[in-house]
């Protein structure tokens, strides 16, 4: 097991390796509420696709090199603008939907973590910035903030108090 900068050092790694992919896909709407998923870098095929009919075929088909999946308060600016937060409308054509639909296509530029919380702030190109504040604090209810997913690797998670935790997807634990 790793130590907690051990495994800080680690996430830091990952998170650094988003830089100069893009982010081609997100999944987020009426079934997900705040929470967000967003799919970097190369399309992996799935081994069975997805049936969900609000998404692209590339969705439906493809997963990314890595995902960022979001389950705390989140907003996406630009220089001048709040774009769409967390708890705007997830309706299918609500504020939060329209304003992702910015994000796919641009590439990170830059990745930066606020310790000890372990906030996380991604710079796209086009002077947009995802912002995660990692609100999670609730020792008794443990809820996660984020986590990272490398495809068949591990999986990092940044849970109740900034803690992290990385853990190897079902796939290769059965493997």
């Amino acid at each position: 097991m790793s130590s907690r900068s051990g495994l800080a050092e680690d996430l830091l790694t990952q998170l650094r390796s988003l830089i100069g992919k893009p982010c081609w896909a997100f999944y987020a709407g009426e079934s997900t509420g705040p929470d967000v998923i967003f799919d970097f870098g190369r399309k992996i095929p799935r081994t069975v696709p997805l049936l969900n009919r609000h998404l692209t075929e590339e969705q439906r088909y493809y997963e990314g090199e890595v995902s960022l999946y979001i389950t705390c308060a989140w907003r996406l600016d630009s220089e001048s603008e709040v774009i769409c937060g967390s708890t705007d409308s997830a309706a299918e054509d609500g504020p939060m939907v329209r304003g992702l639909r910015a994000l796919v296509g641009r590439t990170v530029e830059s990745t930066e973590i606020v310790t000890p919380g372990f906030d996380l702030t991604l710079r796209f190109n086009g002077n947009l910035a995802l912002k995660i504040f990692s609100d999670q604090t609730n020792l008794e209810d443990e809820y996660d903030n984020y986590s990272v997913h490398l495809k068949k690797h591990k999986i990092y998670i940044v849970g109740v108090r900034g803690r992290i935790r990385c853990e190897l997807p079902s796939e290769v634990r059965s493997a």
